[in-house]
Order: C-alpha cells, then structure tokens, then sequence
C-alpha cells in the first residue's frame, strides 16, 4: 500500500494528474484493506468505482499527452489498453475466489509501477 508520506515519489508535477493518481491510490488502498480482511463484499463497490476513476483519469491523461505533443503518447496508450484490459478481467472476475489475490497484486504493481515509469516519463517532458 501507498502511503500519503510515500506518494511524493509518485508525483509527476501536474497537479490534476497527481491529484487523480492520489484518488486512483486511497482507492486502491481501501480496496486492499478489505480483501486482506476477506472482505470482498466491501471491496467490490471500491473497485468498481475505481474502475470507473482509472477509466475516467486515462481519458484526461491521454488528452493531456495530446495538448503537450508528448512524443512517446502512443507507447503510453499501448500501456493504458493493457491497464484497461486488466481492470476488465477482474471486473469480471468479481464473484470469483482468485479475486483478492489478483487485484492486490494488480494494484500494488501494475498500477503504481506505470505511474512509477511510464507516468514518470511525462514528468521529465512537462519540466523541460
């Protein structure tokens, strides 16, 4: 789980962006504090709203990318149809026993790793 102290790191310097990755990642945390419980039934309204916020936040991140000519846009979007793709499968996965075990790893890695270095990348294109 991401801390707020730790989410610094995170951060790319936009601050819409940034505040919508703190959003996707109390989303997240919440949800993984309950499936760690085994309390999927209380997970499951959090992940689909944070299905619906990640879907919404790479909407206006791709446009983002777009405004600023960001070069490496379509690399980025091949990631985010991955991120997609993924976020599909365990909505569908919802009532299934693997459920718990494969969003927190999602969360945990794919997630934050993209924000980590893909995200990161639009950072160091932003402050040139």
């Amino acid at each position: 789980m991401v801390s707020e102290e730790s989410f610094n790191h995170y951060k790319i310097g936009h601050e819409h962006t940034d505040a919508a990755h703190w959003e996707l990642i109390e989303l997240m945390n919440a949800a993984i504090v309950f499936l760690k419980k085994s309390e999927t039934s209380s997970a499951i309204p959090l992940i689909l709203h944070l299905e619906d916020k990640l879907l919404k936040h790479i909407s206006e991140e791709e446009q983002l990318m777009k405004e600023i000519n960001y070069p490496y846009i379509d690399a980025h979007k091949t990631e985010h149809l991955g991120i997609v793709r993924d976020i599909r499968k365990i909505h569908n996965m919802i009532d299934s026993r693997v459920l718990k075990e494969h969003i927190v790893s999602h969360f945990e890695e794919t997630i934050m790793n993209h924000i980590d270095h893909t995200d990161m990348q639009i950072a160091e294109y932003l402050h040139k």
